[in-house]
């Protein structure tokens, strides 16, 4: 469909140039003025979110690197492709994609939590915790326990098996009875961790 669509643009266009070169298309006696880089860069965008939905990484990858060339503050682009290089056990692109997300959309909880996930798989407590709080600021974020689970993981990662216990305690008030079981593990086992520790130190 893109191909398609790129093939009559590019028909399109010769014919509806202004005598300044400025980009614009005609449609019927109007005359309207785009961004064909925005255009092509939400073109791009829509491409790889479908070919990552239907598993095709690869495909999905160019059509997001697309994306992201054509307008280089495209932070969903840069997500979507962080998501797809963790997909693809490449750790280390996919902390660049989310350090790239949060930098052209610093307002962007969903890349901040990504990033802070990406933090905790690659061994660096300390950075996640940076990114959940900017997180946790956000009041309009939809799923504040994801915040509050990875801090909690964080913590107990640090051992402060305190603050993780308060972490995870908190998650419990948006989780459901009955799906609790996974939050509740994570509480007795810093809660155990904590009572070695101590026995330890005697």
């Amino acid at each position: 469909m893109i191909r398609t669509f790129l093939f009559c643009l590019a028909l399109i266009l010769p014919a509806c140039v202004l005598a300044d070169r400025s980009p614009a298309l005609v449609w019927g006696d109007e005359l309207t003025k785009i961004d064909l880089d925005q255009l092509f860069s939400d073109l791009y965008l829509k491409e790889g979110e479908k070919r990552v939905e239907a598993g095709e990484l690869p495909q999905g990858r160019f059509f997001l690197k697309e994306s992201a060339s054509k307008n280089p503050l495209n932070a969903r682009a840069y997500n979507l492709a962080g998501i797809v290089e963790v997909k693809a056990g490449r750790m280390e692109a996919a902390e660049t994609y989310f350090l790239l997300a949060t930098t052209a959309d610093p307002e962007c909880s969903e890349c901040r939590q990504n990033f802070g996930n990406i933090f905790l798989a690659r061994g660096k407590p300390d950075l996640a915790l940076m990114a959940f709080y900017r997180v946790l600021l956000d009041e309009s974020y939809r799923t504040p326990w994801l915040p509050l689970f990875g801090s909690g993981v964080a913590y107990l990662k640090k051992g402060n098996y305190d603050r993780a216990v308060e972490m995870f305690e908190r998650v419990l008030k948006y989780i459901p009875a009955g799906l609790d079981g996974n939050i509740r593990a994570k509480i007795n086992r810093a809660l155990y961790l904590k009572n070695r520790k101590e026995i330890i130190n005697r």
